[in-house]
């Protein structure tokens, strides 16, 4: 993953939340502990935001991570007691002058019962942030350990909807296409597969030196390039030739790599065919097909059949000519 990028939209992610949290402090009087006014309010907020991000920063990976679980919690529930103390010392003069119509047996209860619920209330904070921070450091672990997967084995994971995760030989996969806010992951067979994620997700867990970034949706493998040009790099798909155009501004870097890479491969003139090319191979009821299927990878025949509007028995029909010309599983 890009760490600049995401670390930037976590930090917008985590200011806008709490410009949320101080117009709900200043909007709903259920969230606040009755302050009169607006500048306590907000300061309230800061309090929160302190005891939150320093179990999020500083509790959580320094102790808790470290196996410390008693000393967490002890340290936790002191954190939550010191804000629930700051908040009620900075407005206790305003709980003063709102409650003054109540006895004094009716202001302590009043009194005992905000502090509960402001207890209750930052705990859910803490516990929210608790989750994020869990969370975000399980993704990381799993990432790694997928890069480690794909640097050392010289695999892929590829997760799909119904089926348990598989590994994939680099070696099999002809290039990743970013398609439908997903990614179609075609092998050199013919075959297709698809997952959620993005290209920039999958170019942080391949090895630098087997890919290339063709164009903003095409990632393509080096080793299942057939040739290249100064337009184009053509890649082999079961006994097909598939033309991907280069960025159009950076063609003349991504030209300067694969010389680099390997220039026997290099041929001055565009001389085979395009995508739209390998497309026209098959019949067109056979390519509306084949589509439908690169966008729903899993789909059965049934499926196919209600969203092409053709019987079953003729959708199991195609399906069993592409499977025969290796184009679907």
């Amino acid at each position: 993953m890009d760490n600049r990028k995401t670390n930037i939209l976590l930090t917008i992610g985590h200011l806008l939340f709490w410009v949320v949290v101080s117009w709900c402090f200043c909007a709903f009087s259920h969230l606040r502990p009755l302050a009169i006014h607006y500048w306590k309010e907000l300061l309230c907020v800061v309090f929160v935001a302190a005891m939150t991000y320093t179990s999020f920063f500083v509790l959580i990976p320094k102790v808790l991570y470290k196996r410390h679980h008693l000393q967490f919690w002890i340290y936790t529930l002191l954190l939550l007691a010191a804000t629930v103390f700051a908040e009620m010392w900075l407005v206790d003069s305003d709980m003063h002058i709102r409650a003054v119509w109540l006895s004094p047996n009716q202001f302590r209860l009043y009194y005992e019962n905000t502090i509960f619920l402001l207890f209750l209330r930052d705990a859910t904070f803490f516990l929210f942030f608790l989750l994020l921070k869990l969370y975000r450091t399980h993704a990381i672990a799993l990432e790694n350990i997928e890069r480690m997967i794909s640097h050392e084995t010289h695999q892929f994971i590829l997760f799909s909807s119904n089926t348990k995760p598989q590994l994939v030989d680099l070696n099999d996969i002809a290039l990743f296409t970013y398609q439908n806010n997903g990614i179609i992951i075609t092998l050199k067979s013919g075959l297709f597969r698809k997952q959620n994620g993005s290209l920039v997700e999958v170019e942080s867990l391949l090895p630098s030196d087997c890919f290339i970034r063709a164009n903003r949706q095409t990632l393509v493998m080096l080793n299942s390039i057939a040739y290249y040009t100064p337009f184009a790099v053509y890649v082999k798909v079961n006994t097909f030739e598939v033309a991907v155009r280069y960025y159009s501004t950076k063609s003349d870097e991504l030209l300067r790599r694969l010389k680099k890479w390997d220039f026997s491969k290099y041929k001055q003139e565009d001389s085979v065919e395009t995508d739209d090319d390998y497309k026209q191979k098959l019949p067109d009821h056979m390519q509306k097909i084949l589509d439908y299927l690169q966008k729903n990878p899993d789909a059965s025949s049934q499926q196919v059949a209600d969203a092409l509007h053709i019987s079953t028995r003729t959708a199991q029909r195609q399906l069993s000519q592409l499977r025969r010309m290796n184009n679907v599983e």
